[in-house]
């Protein structure tokens, strides 16, 4: 995912999306990384990493969301559900509302889409969109016997377009 351009334009940036199980596998976390580590730094973007630590929630049927960006001092609570193929997360405890969105997901891409509303939900203003592409793990020699262990990498490359300077996100979601 990518900052905010500061001039307001459409950007298009590369950076990284980690994902994968933490605490003992009862919650799943991501971070965000923009630009990628290994991508140049653009002057006109403002760069940021962002994290979302999420776990299932059998007595509400849904997902309790949490994300940090503390570059810009932001936490904000999600309940994320699947809808119709895609999973929507809802930020509705402060305004304005966010709707985070995975959708045409398949076993190796999503497509994420983040939205504002500033009149609890009736209306949405589209923000942003990604898409995210599963990396292939890269093998590394173990050092015994020549075995190849696998070591973690990232897990989606990200492509970003970002319209408008306000909000942002990332967020939950199993992959088919």
């Amino acid at each position: 995912m990518v900052g905010d351009r500061l001039d307001g334009e459409p950007v298009r940036a590369k950076g990284e999306f980690h994902f994968g199980w933490v605490l003992g596998g009862r919650a799943v976390q991501d971070t965000w990384i923009m630009p990628g580590r290994h991508e140049p730094a653009a002057s006109t973007l403002r760069a940021f990493h962002r994290t979302t630590v999420r776990f299932y929630d059998p007595d509400l049927g849904a997902w309790r969301s949490t994300w940090i960006e503390p570059v810009n001092a932001r936490v904000r609570r999600f309940i994320g559900r699947p809808v119709d193929g895609d999973i929507i997360l809802l930020s509705d405890e402060e305004d304005p509302w966010l709707r985070w969105r995975f959708t045409d997901i398949t076993p190796s891409s999503a497509r994420w889409l983040g939205e504002t509303s500033y009149d609890n939900g009736a209306t949405w203003v589209f923000d942003e969109e990604m898409i995210l592409t599963r990396r292939s793990r890269r093998p590394r020699a173990s050092g015994s016997g020549g075995d190849t262990a696998r070591r973690p990498t990232p897990l989606a490359r990200v492509s970003h377009r970002r319209r408008v300077v306000s909000a942002s996100g990332s967020e939950v979601g199993r992959w088919r």
